[in-house]
This record gives structure tokens, sequence and C-alpha cells, in this order.
């Protein structure tokens, strides 16, 4: 299904798909830590955002994210 709706529009839909896909990768922690480390606020509640989702789903994530303790304290 989501493959005809993606013949009118075939760059959207991939990327919205690879958005998704990307939060459940390897590539979503450092990511994360790097939106942290940003001196944009939106980009840090966006990180947080993030790493929320992540540590939720995920036990290797939560290893991966406990640098992001710190920051995310400091944030508070």
């Amino acid at each position: 299904m989501d493959i005809s709706s993606s013949s009118s529009s075939g760059a959207l839909s991939p990327d919205a798909n690879l958005d998704a896909v990307t939060s459940q990768t390897p590539f979503a922690v450092p990511r994360a830590l790097q939106l942290l480390r940003s001196d944009d606020p939106d980009f840090k509640l966006q990180a947080a955002r993030d790493i929320r989702r992540l540590t939720k789903t995920s036990l290797r994530c939560r290893r991966q994210l406990s640098q992001a303790v710190g920051p995310l304290v400091s944030m508070l």
C-alpha cells in the first residue's frame, strides 16, 4: 500500500520511512549525542526527545547513551 502512495512522490515517502527506521539504528545514537552537544536549545530539546524514545526501546541504546546523562541533567 505504501508503494502506491509513493509512486506520485517517490522521494518523499522513502525519506519518511528512512527517518522511522533510522530511529532504531546505531546511527541514531551518535546523532542524538551530537544534537545534545549543540549550542542551539532547539537541537538539545530534539536530542532529549530522541534519547527518551531510544532508551524506551533498547537496552543497548541505554548503555550507549549513558554519557548523555550529565548534559541532560544540566538542561534541567
